[in-house]
């Protein structure tokens, strides 16, 4: 693939591309319509709750999974650490 830089009359920078190829969608374009555009917003609406998740790493041993997250100014003891059915719940509330 060829890039040429255009130098317009107003003086700024733009680039072209001389791919032929490029007219055609990619994949990921070609998903990101379907899921924007041709889904419904009620899939949308429902992650959209305004809360905000921290950053969680999990590491698995042979015997074992440890979960560390970012949350400041919260002490292990503020959470609530339930393991049911095979499904592990971290949750607080924050004051």
């Amino acid at each position: 693939m060829s890039t040429l830089v255009n130098v317009p009359k107003n003086g700024g920078l733009t680039r072209t591309n001389t791919d032929r190829s490029s007219t055609l969608p990619t994949l990921s374009s070609w998903i990101e319509d379907i899921f924007n555009r041709d889904l419904p917003s009620v899939f949308s609406q429902n992650f959209n709750t305004g809360m905000s998740l921290p950053k969680v790493n999990i590491k698995e041993t042979a015997d074992a999974y440890f979960v560390e997250m970012a949350v400041p100014g919260l002490k292990k003891s503020d959470f609530q650490i339930d393991l049911d059915n095979q499904i592990l719940s971290i949750d607080t509330e924050v004051e």
